[in-house]
């Protein structure tokens, strides 16, 4: 189906932008073992943001992960059912998940959207970042997951009532 292409590739774009964060993140941290140790002089803002760079990676990568089917799972009686059947579990999974995500990517968007009205900063350092920017990559990175979840979901309805076509979408 063609929409779930362009879910797939928005999945893609994400998975794309959390890699991004991974060489800043690994020289901050390179930085502040640096200051810290040699210098000693260490920074008043690299423990927040490396937790920030982090949750980015972390909420763009797991979309990912939903598309590839690569979340933890337990085979010992999934990997003996039909293909049918697992994608009747798996459609049962995706369904109660779904909500919970939407509902989680709503609040997070909500509360993006507070912290920029308010201004709201961290208060964890003396640093102090404000706290809209992170939040609204987390509401994305939830939104996205939630597509991606719909995708899936659609994907195993079709195989668990057609039986033909893969369960995942790798």
């Amino acid at each position: 189906m063609r929409v779930l292409d362009i879910v797939d590739r928005i999945t893609g774009g994400a998975a794309l932008l959390g890699i991004c964060g991974v060489p800043p993140l690994i020289a901050i941290m390179v930085f502040e073992v640096f200051s810290r140790y040699v210098l000693n002089s260490p920074t008043i803002w690299v423990f927040e943001m490396s937790w920030m760079l982090m949750g980015f990676i972390f909420i763009m990568g797991v979309p990912y992960a939903m598309k590839r089917r690569e979340h933890v799972s337990v085979d010992l009686i999934y990997g003996a059912l039909s293909l049918r059947k697992r994608a009747l579990v798996d459609a049962i999974g995706f369904a109660l998940l779904l909500p919970c995500i939407a509902w989680l990517a709503y609040k997070m968007a909500l509360f993006a959207l507070s912290g920029f009205v308010s201004g709201e900063v961290s208060g964890v350092s003396a640093w102090n970042p404000v706290l809209w920017p992170f939040r609204t990559a987390l509401a994305v990175g939830l939104t996205v997951f939630a597509l991606q979840l719909l995708a899936e979901l659609i994907r195993s309805l079709r195989t668990a009532l057609v039986g033909a076509g893969p369960v995942s979408s790798k």
